[in-house]
């Protein structure tokens, strides 16, 4: 099992979308605490998503086109559909262009974002679409919950490296 889902966790740790994240945390106003609430905020969510799929599935037969599969992803697609909803939202409150020699308005953003819009990015940020595959490896493998969350926290581990790294 363990084999199966490593490969998932090292795609997600060259995502590159973290990384930009974590890049971007240095330029606001409070580098440090944005960057831990961002990485926190990354590595809890991951955790309470995977913890929620394993705790609410664990029991059920898992088997591919089975109940809990579908399951997974009816969340999945709730939660894609959550991020159109927030990508629409950003093309309708597209900001406006900025006069010569003026800071860009999402540049002048960045520097005042605190901890609530860095937690925000970690919460948007967290790669549901890679971490979902490898909750359905594990729930397949058909193993005792313990090693189920032992496999979880090694797959976020993992994943996040690059991230808390930064």
């Amino acid at each position: 099992m363990l084999l199966q889902i490593l490969p998932v966790a090292i795609a997600i740790t060259v995502n590159p979308v973290p990384i930009i994240a974590a890049l971007i945390m240095p330029a606001t106003r409070w580098p440090a605490r944005n960057g831990v609430t961002y990485v926190a905020v990354l590595v809890g969510v991951m955790a309470v998503f995977g913890a929620l799929v394993l705790l609410l599935l664990h029991d059920a037969t898992f088997t591919p086109g089975g109940r809990a599969d579908l399951v997974i992803r009816i969340a999945w697609l709730v939660v894609g559909l959550g991020f159109l909803a927030a990508c629409a939202v950003m093309v309708i409150r597209k900001p406006t262009p900025s006069g010569r020699g003026r800071e860009p308005r999402w540049m002048r953003m960045i520097a005042a974002m605190g901890p609530a819009g860095a937690a925000a990015v970690g919460v948007l940020l967290v790669n549901y679409e890679m971490e979902t595959p490898a909750l359905m490896d594990i729930l397949g493998a058909g193993v005792p919950a313990s090693e189920a969350f032992a496999a979880l926290t090694l797959f976020i581990a993992v994943a996040c490296s690059i991230p808390v790294a930064l």
